[in-house]
């Protein structure tokens, strides 16, 4: 007989667990091994499967959870202003006012969107409240979707808005305590203006101008950096190069 044949597996068995080396008794109690064997096994697997079934509720909890908390993307979607039920008009004071789906907001003023790519597309119809936080009424997608009178009022305020300075020459430019004096020539005469040292002060406009903004929140434009003549450009990208 082998070693580890299966009768010597019988005899280990048996002397295990019972004193009666008998034949009979050593079947009996591989069966009852075998048996024991099988419960353990079962009992581990609903263990496991009673583990995962948690976490897989738990799982699908959180994920409802977390998907009524997600906004529906429509909600994001701008308001469109249409000509047909949209009326702005200029009330006694000189300020503009809108008329929109049987709602009346005063005193609106009007924002671009897309200043140098798109100035008469996009413009943005807001409102300030009690607080001085501002709202928007809505979006005019064109102007030349409009009637001729309001296309000249939202051109109107969106002058008052965006009154820019157009620099056609740089001249000089001092940095000190983090600040850009320039001295500049404008479609207005001279000019000199401070402003911060900082990228957020002067943003791209178009593929290649900058509008800067100055520490009292005048704007003056350089329409196009590469159309300045060399010695200028090197001047202007030395401190203005973001």
């Amino acid at each position: 007989m082998a070693q580890d044949g299966t009768y010597a597996r019988l005899v280990r068995i048996q002397t295990q667990v019972t004193p009666d080396a008998t034949v009979d008794g050593l079947v009996l109690a591989e069966s009852q091994a075998r048996a024991q064997s099988v419960e353990v096994e079962s009992a581990s697997r609903r263990g496991r499967s009673g583990t995962e079934a948690s976490a897989r509720d738990r799982w699908e909890a959180w994920q409802a959870t977390a998907e009524e908390g997600i906004p529906d993307a429509a909600s994001f979607a701008p308001r469109w202003l249409q000509p047909g039920s949209t009326r702005f008009l200029v009330d006694e004071h000189g300020s503009l006012k809108v008329s929109a789906e049987n709602e009346i907001h005063e005193g609106v003023f009007a924002l671009r969107a897309l200043p140098a790519t798109y100035p008469d597309q996009f413009i943005s119809i807001c409102y300030a409240d009690a607080d001085g936080q501002d709202h928007e009424v809505g979006m005019v997608r064109d102007l030349g979707e409009w009637p001729a009178t309001v296309r000249h009022l939202l051109r109107q305020a969106l002058a008052r808005r965006y009154f820019i300075r157009r620099i056609t020459a740089v001249e000089k430019i001092d940095c000190e305590h983090g600040l850009l004096t320039l001295r500049v020539q404008t479609e207005h005469g001279p000019a000199q203006f401070t402003m911060r040292n900082s990228h957020n002060h002067a943003q791209d406009f178009g593929e290649t101008g900058k509008l800067l903004l100055d520490v009292d929140d005048n704007r003056f434009l350089v329409e196009d950096v590469d159309a300045l003549p060399p010695r200028q450009q090197a001047l202007f990208r030395r401190f203005i190069y973001w």
